[in-house]
Parts: structure tokens; sequence; C-alpha cells
């Protein structure tokens, strides 16, 4: 699954020297917008909220379902600092996070198998060509899969 934040969650300590009393940052709607379709069946894309926090995996339990009871897709350590540094200099936004665990479930990184090894190379690569799709649309005016 990839996960596209629609916008990240200031939990990470530093978003907050760029955009001071901010505690949500939202992802550039036209790119989260452009993503419709970009897939193509090849793997399933959720669009919303993100939860970014500054110590992943450190987190308690009571945490986690927290988050997921407030409606956070996903949590990672980089997207509220990136999209506040990019809305501060007037830059556009996108963060895809391909999801291979799932900390409510019991299943995270520090578990290993041949399956999910192969699960997260095909998802890394499917949000890697996607990824690829948005940055080559931009360049030339057009959105992911549209004829220029």
């Amino acid at each position: 699954m990839i996960s596209c934040a629609t916008s990240a969650h200031c939990g990470e300590g530093a978003a907050c020297y760029y955009l001071p009393g901010k505690d949500e940052v939202e992802a550039s709607s036209d790119l989260v917008g452009s993503l419709d379709g970009a897939c193509g069946g090849c793997i399933a894309l959720h669009k919303g909220p993100i939860w970014t926090t500054s110590a992943l995996l450190a987190e308690r339990r009571a945490e986690v379902e927290a988050w997921g009871a407030a409606g956070y897709l996903a949590a990672d350590m980089e997207s509220a600092t990136t999209f506040a540094v990019a809305e501060y200099f007037g830059m556009r936004r996108l963060s895809l996070l391909f999801t291979f665990d799932n900390p409510r479930a019991g299943e995270h990184i520090l578990l290993t198998d041949t399956a999910r090894a192969e699960r997260r190379a095909s998802g890394e690569r499917a949000m890697i060509d996607l990824a690829l799709s948005v940055i080559a649309a931009c360049q030339c005016g057009a959105g992911p899969g549209r004829e220029t």
C-alpha cells in the first residue's frame, strides 16, 4: 500500500521553527490530485493525514492506537518538516510512503520473512515509479498518465 500524505501532523519538533504555531502542514493539493488513477491498479493508494514523529518505533502501544483512532494513515519522521520547509519557501510538496508494516497489528520493520521482503521490494518499486511519474508530469506540465 502506498500512503499519500494529504497533511502531516507536526509531532517531530522541527516544523515549528519554520511555521510556528502550526500543528498540521498540508501537502500541495494539485500534486495530491494528480495521483488519481496514476497507479493504474498496480498497488493500493490511500490518501489522508499522517503523523510525523521524532522517534519512530519508540512510541508506546497507546500512542499508536491514538494516532489510528484520530484518522492518521501512517507515521513517519520526515513529512511534516519537509512540508513546513517547502511551505516556508513557497514550494509545492508531496509525500508518498510505502506502507509495509502495521504496528497496530503487531507487524513492524523488525519482523522479517521472505514474503514480506518481496512485498516490500515490489511496493518500493511501485512507489518510486509513481514518484517519477509525478516528477515527469511536473516538468512537462501534464498530470501523470496524461498526454502532453
